[in-house]
């Protein structure tokens, strides 16, 4: 039989009131409640969970959490404050590995991946989808089992001092700063802001914990010493001589790319079955962690080959389309900001479509980047231009401003939203063509890629 993942006595002791129920998983959401489940009714800043409390019995929540008396409700002063107090105390029971992990770009795939090449070597326990925010974070906090050997926990920000908060809660024993560049630039100011923001998960390091950054960040310098400030062992990854994986070569095709790199000397060479640049990188982080775990290189280099893209992150999708248009769409639909975007159009520019098919960029909006938003939207021409993109169909009024100083020959159709752009790109594509689909969160550009992929 399966151990709950708190006993009532724990949660008596937890919450300070009468308790009577194990339970065995911990949610937030109704819609993710199964049998066994604790709930917390909270008050978010759209919704309230008190809403969906009888939502949450019906499908099997043992225990309910509010703040004020409800049909099968444990009633606190403030459920927020007790989800808190709750993973505290996982926190303080737990004794394996907690890494931490932020960054620009790069969180979700990194911890993900850091999934896959962990789980021979025990049970990994890790941040679901992206909930790396006040709520998210201590809920995956609560989640955590006492057995694991790992746990992977994603922090996200877009204001200062909250990935401060969120650190001194998690405290990490390890953690990873994946990258440092433009997104929240309307909160955070600067690059310089975000480098600041981000190098607050340094805040809640356990005491011997150690440090993964980026060698070639223009801030490594700053991240070196602040990691020093809370004496962590430092291990860079990246192409400068300091790194300690340091990135020598790579080969890139649009499937997969051969790295080799070098380690206290020692030269490696492997495989990541994911192409693009950035997952060259993103390799070399992940050998820098184990490095600082202490694991054996040579399985994380086998357990690699397991490593898939995340769906709106790089998972490719082939459909027909009416009059038997076979087209291939690189779904990047989740997010962006500049890095991402780059990125993105760097992996589009790999493929090689067959019997004169093009390569199509599908680009919304990139949110939050302040008064720079225009300046990092039109840049994108460069990139565009670098990696011969065939043709561009824009939407969001940012991005108006790329396709306004786009080759004339390059414009596919510009529209206000992602909704109106779905027949005009679909009329135009031909078979063969690869088709790239990324914007912001906002932008919803799963529209796009949902009705492509309905169009049989």
């Amino acid at each position: 039989m399966t151990p709950p993942l708190f006993s009532a006595q724990e949660l008596q002791q937890v919450f300070n009131v009468p308790i009577a129920q194990d339970v065995f998983a911990v949610a937030i959401d109704s819609r993710f409640v199964k049998p066994g489940t604790l709930f917390f009714a909270l008050r978010g800043d759209h919704r309230d969970g008190h809403e969906f409390i009888e939502r949450a019995i019906a499908a099997g929540a043992t225990l309910v959490i509010a703040e004020h008396p409800a049909k099968g409700a444990v009633v606190v002063k403030d459920p927020y404050a007790a989800l808190l107090d709750l993973a505290r105390y996982a926190r303080e029971r737990y004794q394996g590995a907690v890494i931490g992990i932020t960054g620009s770009v790069g969180k979700t795939g990194t911890r993900e991946a850091l999934k896959t090449v962990l789980k021979s070597t025990g049970l990994v326990h890790s941040s679901e989808k992206s909930f790396n925010n006040r709520w998210g974070v201590p809920l995956t906090l609560a989640n955590l089992p006492q057995d694991a050997a790992y746990s992977l926990i994603e922090m996200g920000t877009n204001h200062f001092g909250e990935i401060r908060d969120l650190s001194m809660l998690v405290r990490s024993n390890g953690v990873v700063i994946t990258s440092i560049g433009a997104g929240h630039t309307a909160f955070l100011d600067s690059l310089s802001g975000v480098a600041h923001a981000k190098m607050e998960i340094f805040d809640g390091l356990e005491p011997n914990g150690w440090a993964v950054f980026p060698s070639d960040s223009p801030y490594a310098q700053m991240m070196q010493e602040r990691a020093h400030s809370h004496d962590a062992q430092i291990f860079m990854f990246g192409t400068h001589p300091s790194a300690m994986v340091r990135l020598c070569h790579w080969d890139l095709n649009a499937r997969s790319s051969r790295i080799e790199v070098q380690i206290n000397g020692q030269s490696y060479l492997y495989t990541v079955p994911i192409p693009g640049e950035h997952w060259v990188l993103n390799s070399t982080c992940l050998l820098a962690v184990a490095s600082a775990l202490g694991l054996s290189l040579e399985e994380i280099y086998q357990q690699m080959q397991n490593i898939l893209p995340l769906d709106g992150r790089g998972t490719i999708h082939r459909t027909c389309l009416s009059g038997k248009r076979e087209v291939c769409l690189l779904d990047e639909a989740f997010n962006a900001n500049p890095t991402s975007m780059r990125a993105a159009i760097m992996l589009l520019g790999l493929q090689v479509p067959e019997n004169g098919a093009r390569t199509i960029a599908v680009l919304g909006d990139m949110g939050e980047l302040g008064d720079a938003s225009l300046q990092y939207h039109q840049d994108l021409a460069a990139t565009l231009g670098k990696n011969v993109i065939n043709r561009v169909f824009c939407c969001g009024p940012m991005m108006k401003n790329l396709y306004d100083i786009l080759p004339e020959e390059r414009r596919g159709t510009w529209s206000e939203n992602s909704q109106e752009l779905c027949l005009p790109l679909e009329e135009e594509l031909k078979a063969g063509d690869v088709v790239l689909i990324k914007g912001s969160h906002s932008m919803h550009m799963e529209y796009i890629l949902r009705f492509l992929k309905e169009r049989t």
